[in-house]
Order: structure tokens, then sequence, then C-alpha cells
């Protein structure tokens, strides 16, 4: 299952976090409103593409297939983790306030790449 990306989004969050970060890490309202719905947004989009993927695996019946299968969900879902891990980074280095909404679509993914790996190890 070929999984959809949200690059160039994530580049506008990116755009946002660093032009803060010449404003003394201080965000407009708007600016805070949309980084947060972004963030609320991957969560959820990563939770049902999850589900997807849950889905997909139901209807495989062969072992080294769903091992296959496991390792590219794992694949897939770490990709928007690591950008969302360097997100935080750089969030933290322009001085911009935490954002809980960040830290809770991080750490949703990064149960989600654990879940795949597991599945992944379970049937290779």
């Amino acid at each position: 299952m070929k999984l959809p990306t949200f690059e160039s989004v994530y580049e506008q969050a990116q755009s946002l976090i660093i032009e803060a970060q010449f404003r003394q890490g201080k965000l407009s309202a708007n600016e805070a409103e949309w980084l947060e719905g972004f963030f609320r947004n991957v969560r959820s989009r990563m939770l049902n593409l999850y589900d997807l993927a849950r889905l997909g695996a139901s209807r495989i019946y062969d072992r080294k297939e769903m091992s296959l299968y496991w390792q590219e969900q794992g694949e897939y879902f770490s990709a928007p983790l690591g950008l969302l891990q360097r997100l935080e980074s750089k969030r933290m280095m322009s001085g911009v306030p935490e954002q809980p909404t960040l830290k809770e679509a991080i750490q949703t993914i990064n149960e989600i790449v654990e879940a795949c790996r597991g599945a992944y190890q379970l049937h290779a």
C-alpha cells in the first residue's frame, strides 16, 4: 500500500518555526493555532493510516509476505516520525514554546513505528 506524504505542509510548519526564531521564539496567535492544527492533523492522519495498514495486513496469509509488509509500513511511518523529531529540535533551538500537540504526534507515531517493528519481528 502506497501511503500519502505530507512534506509540503511540513515545510510550512518548519518555516513558521524558523521565522519565529527571528522574533525571539514568538509565534503569532494565528501561527500557533495553525501549528497546533497541523500537529493534530498529522497525529490523526497517522492513526488512520495505521488502521488502514492493519486492515491490509488482515488480508495477508503468507508469513514472509506479512513480514515484508510490516517492514515497509515501519519504514513509511519512520519518515514522518523523523521529520517531526527534526521539527521538535528546531523548535527547541529557535526558542519557540513547547508544542504539546507536536509531542503527542511524535509519541503516537513512535508507538506506531514500534508496533510495526513488533509485527515485523513476529513474522520474520
